[in-house]
């Protein structure tokens, strides 16, 4: 199985769905950041409310406990409308994928029930506590031998006296010492993400099944990942010159980019959950010649 060609197949079916309703794709993305930016403006009308100037700092700001509770309530009430409006985003391109083109409304379907409602709430936090306990496990051996290393590093200087002696090559051997923590720290980084990746399908799991619980969409999403992380990253990573490039072209380039990524995203999942569905089945996402009228519900 060529993982390569199944990127570059996936790929190139988020091109074909988006062909035809590309403005609608992007102003489904649009408007989750239009309500997150209504709520950055209510926060600073709180804070003028208050009696501060525009451009207070936050330091200040934080120190009276009216605006800290206001400022508290407010992320609040930004989380429990983002949540559920980012699981309908999810859950828009995920239709998109099969063939269907649903309205701009559709992304507020998982406020039409509490139950879609909590569960999109709960699975979020949920993830997060683990993610948050993960890295917390993985960093107390990092720590330790950054800790370490930076002593022995700081140590070595001190004892060199190279300032008062010129000697290189001491210098150069403290150095040697320090520089291993940057290596670690960048591997330890690449070891936490590719393994929290395991969590990575569990929205899309929720999107597509909003009948299974919570639980069900982890345990599920970290079955279905496993083999398929290091996979993720790539496909991730694939996309990462034309982020580099967003820059240089105003942030123009996101217009047709982030729609793009987040289809793409939405089929990869679906093929992870295909292979683990039917393990050993070719799907289109194996088809050498991609041809027109493939599609991910053949």
């Amino acid at each position: 199985m060529d993982k390569g060609q199944i990127r570059r197949n996936i790929k190139e079916l988020a091109r074909r769905m988006l062909k035809d309703g590309r403005g609608l794709a992007l102003l489904v993305l649009l408007l989750p950041f239009l309500i997150s930016l209504g709520f950055s403006a209510l926060d600073k009308l709180v804070s003028i409310g208050l009696g501060y100037a525009p451009g207070t700092s936050l330091e200040v700001l934080t120190l009276d406990w009216r605006y800290s509770l206001l400022s508290t309530l407010l992320s609040v009430g930004a989380m429990l409308i983002s949540v559920p409006l980012s699981f309908g985003v999810r859950d828009w391109y995920v239709e998109l994928g099969a063939g269907n083109k649903e309205t701009l409304g559709y992304v507020f379907g998982w406020f039409s029930t509490s139950q879609r409602f909590w569960r999109a709430i709960g699975q979020t936090l949920l993830i997060a506590i683990r993610s948050f306990f993960w890295v917390i496990l993985f960093a107390v051996p990092m720590v330790g031998a950054a800790v370490g290393a930076v002593y022995a590093g700081r140590f070595a200087l001190s004892k060199a006296d190279f300032w008062l002696h010129g000697d290189p090559e001491l210098i150069l051997s403290a150095l040697g010492v320090m520089w291993p923590v940057l290596l670690l720290y960048t591997l330890w980084c690449a070891v936490v993400g590719i393994w929290l990746m395991r969590y990575a399908a569990a929205p899309y799991i929720l999107v597509r099944h909003p009948d299974k619980t919570v639980r069900e969409s982890i345990s599920e999403s970290i079955a279905m990942m496993k083999g398929h992380r290091i996979e993720f990253a790539v496909f991730g990573l694939s996309f990462i010159g034309w982020f580099f490039l967003a820059p240089f072209t105003l942030g123009l380039l996101l217009l047709w980019l982030l729609p793009y990524f987040l289809e793409s995203t939405a089929l990869f999942f679906q093929y992870v959950e295909d292979a683990y569905m039917i393990p050993g089945a070719e799907g289109p996402y194996h088809q050498t010649n991609f041809t027109e009228g493939t599609n991910t519900n053949e």
